[in-house]
């Protein structure tokens, strides 16, 4: 009985929190973007599906509006990835009447919600902890704490500005999950299993995240020798990847339609354009889509500064922040011309990290109750300022562009 009064208190004050910085966000203007209907990939995908046969579709993706009425269709995104946000999608569909233009628009909620899950799991006891202890100065720690997630401007404006489907925040996250395997110096046995299970994860959402996979795992390792086990998965991993990319155009060319998606020479830039970025340094300093600069930069130094006052754990905290780098790096590197034009996508495996570290790192009872008066003082201002960084970006996306609209009309 009592361990479901701890459940229900925790749920509730997690809810309870979650509310009130969303409420926030629909002050400054997410509310009215969220509800106006934008079509997009998914919305344009599954309209297909149920307006027609499965033989006719085959469970591909459409671009644009009845893209296959000029003989294309859209084969970037994995069948595991249209089928996560169909079944996101679909019983807003049949539930409540409401089109995919519109529901599309909570993905953005989903995602943040995942992120709140993960850190859930990961920190469960500690936060039921926290909660118990019914100190007040606690309460505001952790809610200021997931008031950094749920602020962050990126979700918001990148997936309701943009495009709507997002593949890189819960690959971003599902990478933070596996550096975890740095703290806890996990024997090989241990870390070979969530290597193999997360990567077959990330391979069947996006492909094109195996280097920077393969690039997390030797980072892990203690030496470089090649062991039987890491091959194994390295190959099992990799033909999860070949199957997810190559079957979309299997049935491409069995629907005799050809493919819409940029290939590799068009994403890497070695097409030989430079109608779009310079070199790859200018694809981070001088993106061609906007990005988050003050925001993203104040949310490195907080991860790098948290990192110094570590102390005897610092240099295991930096090896792993590096590891949760690692994705942006491999994808700005790899694919820099796809980044510069993408970079509200790609930005997330830059901004996820620090967030995952600063509250992974945070939510600490041990930490949290050892604190003394002058240090809790300036670590709420450091919350504070963080979360005022992210919701003056929100504003600016999204009150501004309001305002603008109205002096337009």
């Amino acid at each position: 009985m009592k361990n479901k009064i701890n459940s229900f208190s925790l749920f509730f004050f997690i809810t309870l929190t979650f509310i009130f910085w969303i409420l926030i966000l629909h002050y400054l203007g997410v509310y009215e973007i969220a509800i106006i209907p934008r079509s997009g990939v998914l919305s344009y995908t599954f309209n297909w599906w149920e307006s027609t046969s499965i033989d006719k579709h085959l469970f591909l993706g459409n671009y644009l509006p009845n893209e296959t009425y000029n003989g294309t269709v859209y084969t970037t995104y994995t069948y595991p990835f249209y089928f996560i946000n169909y079944t996101l999608l679909a019983p807003f569909r049949y539930l409540f009447h409401m089109s995919y233009e519109k529901s599309q628009n909570l993905l953005p909620y989903f995602n943040v919600l995942f992120f709140i899950f993960i850190i859930y799991r990961l920190k469960r006891k500690e936060i039921q902890e926290i909660i118990q202890s019914k100190n007040l100065y606690y309460l505001t720690w952790i809610f200021l704490i997931f008031g950094i997630i749920i602020t962050n401007a990126l979700p918001w404006t990148s997936m309701l500005r943009h495009n709507q489907e997002n593949l890189h925040m819960p690959i971003a996250l599902l990478f933070c999950i596996l550096s975890l395997t740095i703290i806890k110096r996990e024997k090989n046995e241990e870390r070979d299993r969530k290597f193999l299970i997360i990567g077959s994860i990330i391979a069947s959402i996006s492909p094109i995240y195996f280097p920077a996979w393969i690039l997390c795992y030797i980072y892990t390792e203690t030496d470089l020798k090649v062991r039987k086990k890491m091959i194994i998965n390295a190959f099992l991993v990799f033909t999860i990847n070949f199957i997810n990319y190559i079957i979309p155009l299997i049935a491409a060319n069995s629907l005799r339609l050809k493919s819409s998606a940029s290939g590799y020479l068009y994403r890497s830039g070695l097409d030989g354009s430079s109608d779009y970025f310079n070199s790859i340094l200018s694809v981070i300093y001088n993106p061609h889509s906007e990005q988050h600069t003050s925001s993203t930069i104040i949310l490195i130094i907080s991860a790098i500064y948290i990192g110094r006052k570590q102390k005897e754990d610092a240099k295991i905290y930096f090896k792993q922040l590096i590891f949760t780098l690692i994705p942006f790096a491999s994808i700005v590197i790899l694919f820099p011309q796809f980044s510069s034009i993408h970079m509200y996508l790609i930005e997330f495996l830059l901004v996820v990290p620090p967030i995952f570290l600063i509250t992974h790192k945070l939510i600490n009872f041990e930490s949290i109750k050892n604190i003394q008066p002058k240090e809790y003082t300036t670590s709420i201002l450091f919350f504070t300022f963080i979360i005022m960084s992210q919701l003056l970006e929100v504003a600016k996306y999204f009150k501004l562009n309001h305002f603008l609209k109205e002096l337009i009309n």
